[in-house]
């Protein structure tokens, strides 16, 4: 149940309006709407209802390059990163490491697309 989440009110709070989009360097890359902010946070929200598999939406949250670059154009002030964080319910080495790994994967791609 949604409720039974403890971020949920705070990710019920996008609006979709889509201003995240153009901040996330990962939805410039990817272009897909799975790879960004408004994207993430709706997995989330699915999720969280049981409405799809976990292992799903792992990857697409694993992918965020945590910069924070979605925060400050929220109009509602989704803390995207925050959520992201206390959704997969890591510890602090497995955070970083999935930071690196993610970060790692965007430059590689980031590459790969100017050849």
């Amino acid at each position: 149940m949604l409720s039974d989440v403890p971020y949920s009110d705070h990710l019920a709070a996008c609006s979709r309006c889509g201003l995240c989009l153009t901040a996330c360097p990962t939805f410039k890359i990817s272009g897909a709407e799975s790879e960004s902010p408004r994207g993430r946070v709706q997995l989330m929200l699915l999720e969280a209802t049981r409405n799809i598999d976990p292992h799903t939406a792992r990857p697409f949250l694993e992918s965020c390059l945590q910069c924070r670059k979605c925060e400050p154009v929220c109009p509602t002030g989704v803390r995207v990163t925050d959520s992201i964080n206390e959704h997969l319910g890591a510890n602090r080495m497995d955070a970083r490491l999935r930071l690196w790994r993610a970060r790692a994967k965007f430059i590689w791609q980031t590459l790969a697309t100017r050849h």
